[in-house]
């Protein structure tokens, strides 16, 4: 939910739909309630509906009080370009209609639009963040309402809002201290600098292990991604509808740009799990000499995913 023109439509199109985000202008005002299922997503059934600014939630069907009671996560979205007091006033509305109805959901803020060079020219995003963070709070001790809600700076036009929603849908997956406990266990045998699992067609990921996170880091997981789809779709199995199995992978070396890292070299592994869900892992180039055995490692873990999406 979010006031008109806060962007999303967009987010939606972008993440899910791969809509070019320079294509994102020519989309209409959002007028009706829609509804978008994720397919291909990872054991899970998650919908996402989009809701019109002018809704009104005194008139709301009975299906759709039935959804806003059931759902696991609201997420507001607020142009940060263009603050004023009407949002905070939509904000209030909305969750005072919706929270009451159903105090387990999630609440996160995207502080939208937070392109690098608008700000950078006009104004100080982490300024701007702490000020929309001290409103929001504000509006919910007014309500008397105890949510501790989550803020995301995102924009479409970088992988910001892909780690947003991965983090979203972490909070969302019961499974998710399981699968990170078990990246954990595959992490230190294999010496991998850090461990992600990932919905591929989403770009999502599901898990991570306790090895500390670079900002990069994502970004070249994502980018792999984009490549290993782009080529399956150039050289894979046209008659099929899935272009990889149990035995895909792809391995690409990277090189550090510190010159002053004596190892500078490093390796992006990406080893298949199911056909829409992939470990990535990140080796420095020392660690990575047995490859048999690092298969073997991730065979098991493999195993041990299936037997944790069973419960």
């Amino acid at each position: 939910m979010g006031c008109q023109k806060a962007g999303k439509t967009s987010i939606k199109k972008v993440v899910f739909e791969k809509l070019s985000p320079h294509e994102s202008v020519f989309l209409e005002t959002t007028n009706t309630i829609e509804v978008y299922k994720l397919e291909n997503f990872c054991y899970t059934s998650i919908v996402l509906r989009d809701y019109p600014n002018d809704y009104n939630f005194e008139k709301a069907s009975t299906n759709e009080s039935k959804y806003l009671s059931s759902c696991g996560v609201l997420i507001f979205v607020i142009d940060c370009q263009d603050i004023n007091d009407d949002v905070y006033d939509y904000f209030k509305e909305v969750i005072s209609n919706v929270f009451p109805k159903n105090p387990k959901m999630l609440v996160e803020i995207f502080i939208h639009k937070a392109d690098g060079a608008y700000f950078t020219q006009t104004n100080n995003i982490n300024k701007l963040r702490s000020e929309i963070q001290s409103r929001v709070k504000e509006i919910l001790n007014d309500l008397n309402l105890e949510i501790n809600p989550g803020f995301q700076s995102t924009s479409i036009y970088d992988h910001s809002l892909f780690e947003a929603f991965s983090k979203i849908f972490q909070k969302l997956i019961p499974q998710n201290l399981f699968l990170s406990s078990l990246l954990d266990t595959l992490s230190t045998p294999c010496q991998f600098e850090k461990v992600y699992l990932f919905d591929i067609y989403n770009k999502i990921y599901l898990a991570t292990d306790s090895s500390p996170m670079e900002e990069q880091f994502y970004e070249i997981c994502s980018d792999m991604i984009d490549v290993v789809m782009d080529m399956s779709g150039i050289y894979g199995d046209t008659s099929s509808d899935y272009n990889f199995d149990e035995n895909s992978y792809s391995l690409i070396k990277i090189n550090n740009p510190n010159k002053s890292i004596e190892n500078k070299a490093s390796f992006l592994y990406l080893r298949f799990i199911e056909s829409n869900l992939a470990l990535i892992a990140i080796i420095k180039d020392e660690n990575y000499d047995r490859q048999h055995l690092i298969d073997y490692n991730i065979k098991q873990f493999k195993e041990a995913v299936k037997e944790i999406y069973k419960v």
